[in-house]
């Protein structure tokens, strides 16, 4: 059965009945569907319409002390699904039967769900755009990209590590090392004060310093991380003016260096931004696992 009434509808009751002329209604443009839209200006065919999604982004990406707590349970569970991955992954097996494992451990350590498709690549399907663990089978002497996802009452942690089976091509092992020295990298400009744009252009720098500025072909490399995956505020990225503040949480390091034939190994951590430093809300060894 459908309700009668829905969000849409309700909303616009209650701006018909406020009886105002000419009001402002702010649209977080992402997120409001064209039937939100089309309620509201029936209601009130004189409203006038502004874009507020900056500023609500703004406001949720300083994490109060209770949403940086829920990341922290959603941290731990991701560690243990990460932990199951790894224990259980081998060639021959589905991309699946592992995100099978991983996402059972992550429920049972507090996880609530994950709030995107969550990833375990072979390396041929590594470069994909908005790729998702498939029915592919993993291959021997090759990396591959497991990306995790757990929340908390609706406040979400994800992770990236890269497992390499077998003999895989030195260049795939180096390029992982070069990607995990890029984060500590940008890890460590992270402080209260700094534009996203210092954290990239010092990231990027270290990249083009090891041969490998072709390939870095992303102008982000994280974004924020809150009750979405990927949060629009703060973005990581190429000349950026965003400052970072206390609280804010963010994740790093969003892209891979993919060399064709080889692949695109990748890491990724959920991080609090502290007066002092950093924490690490996904907290899981980030050297190179060889299986």
């Amino acid at each position: 059965m459908f309700p009668q009434n829905n969000q849409s509808i309700m909303m616009a009751a209650w701006l018909k009945a406020q009886n105002w002329k000419a009001p402002k209604i702010g649209f977080t443009r992402y997120f409001i569907s064209l039937k939100d839209y089309q309620c509201l200006r029936d209601a009130a065919p004189d409203m006038v319409v502004g874009d507020i999604a900056i500023p609500c982004y703004e406001i949720r990406s300083v994490k109060s002390p209770d949403e940086i707590q829920k990341m922290r349970v959603a941290g731990r569970a991701l560690s243990a699904g990460m932990q199951a991955a790894i224990d259980c992954v081998k060639p021959g097996m589905m991309e699946t039967e592992v995100l099978a494992e991983a996402e059972y451990a992550m429920v049972k350590a507090g996880s609530m769900g994950s709030s995107f498709r969550m990833q375990v690549l072979t390396h041929r399907r590594q470069l994909d755009i908005h790729p998702y663990a498939s029915h592919a089978r993993l291959e021997n002497n090759a990396p591959v990209v497991i990306h995790l996802g757990a929340s908390c009452e609706g406040y979400v942690a994800k992770m990236c590590r890269t497992v390499f089976f077998g003999n895989p091509n030195p260049e795939s092992v180096k390029i992982y090392e070069v990607l995990k020295e890029a984060q500590n990298i940008a890890v460590a400009a992270l402080h209260p004060g700094v534009t996203c744009g210092e954290v990239y252009a010092k990231t990027t720098k270290y990249v083009a310093s090891q041969g490998y500025e072709k390939q870095w072909v992303m102008e982000h490399i994280g974004y924020g991380v809150g009750i979405r995956q990927s949060e629009f505020y703060p973005i990581i990225a190429k000349n950026s003016p965003t400052v970072l503040r206390e609280n804010m949480v963010v994740d790093l390091l969003l892209p891979t260096i993919y060399i064709p034939k080889i692949g695109g190994p990748r890491i990724t951590d959920t991080i609090l931004v502290k007066k002092d430093g950093v924490e690490f809300l996904s907290d899981f060894p980030a050297c190179p696992v060889c299986k």
